[in-house]
């Protein structure tokens, strides 16, 4: 289970029959997109000959959540480069002539809040997916081989080292993720201080002046 905030999760379930040298694989609970992006893998006989291996589709999944985690977090640092930007809380020279003129404080400061609740759950998504990929991981090379034929378990372990090699790439890619997240929620904070500070400094004089 993906443990996703969403409506409900996806669950993924493997079986692996030795004795056939078969896998069975159920997967529900798919979006849209995330079921055309597995169905597309599936299809690309680039791929086909590592279905033999019961692996192949949690790499998949991984994979998935891998991109989505990705495309996620480049909007979240986007976005507060935006308002850092926008509400000249920069001393970047370079920067002066993009500044807002026009822009809503408090709006902005209720934006903030809201944007550093989302990089909350993208931390929660990032540090669970590099738990799953985890126990993923060890899970390779514990298969019984011992019924298949020479040529079956080179296929098998060849499978099993490159799907293997696939989720320790996936992995590093989640940490890599956790350092851009960390700026990303760091330039939040200091984006909700800073629009917040004039809302605070304005509330304070009309309290003064009522």
């Amino acid at each position: 289970e993906n443990f996703s905030h969403r409506e409900f999760w996806f669950r993924l379930f493997v079986t692996f029959d030795a004795s056939k040298h078969t896998s069975t694989t159920l997967l529900h609970g798919l979006l849209p997109k995330e079921r055309e992006f597995i169905e597309s893998r599936l299809e690309d006989r680039n791929l086909q000959p590592f279905s033999l291996h019961p692996l192949f589709v949690p790499v998949l999944v991984m994979e998935l959540l891998f991109i989505e985690a990705r495309d996620q977090l480049g909007l979240a640092f986007v976005t507060s480069i935006h308002v850092y930007v926008a509400a000249d809380l920069h001393t970047n020279l370079g920067y002066k002539h993009l500044k807002d003129k026009n822009l809503d404080i408090e709006k902005a400061s209720e934006d903030c809040v809201r944007h550093e609740q989302h990089i909350l759950i993208l931390f929660e998504k990032i540090e669970m997916n590099t738990k799953i990929a985890a126990r993923l991981m060890t899970w390779f090379s514990t298969f019984d081989t011992t019924s298949m034929t020479a040529f079956q378990r080179k296929r098998f372990e060849s499978a099993d080292a490159i799907l293997r090699d696939r989720l320790k790439y996936l992995m590093d890619g989640f940490e890599l993720q956790l350092v851009r997240l960390k700026r990303t929620h760091g330039h939040t904070q200091l984006n909700r201080l800073g629009v917040q500070f004039p809302v605070f400094i304005y509330s304070a004089v009309l309290s003064v002046l009522c």
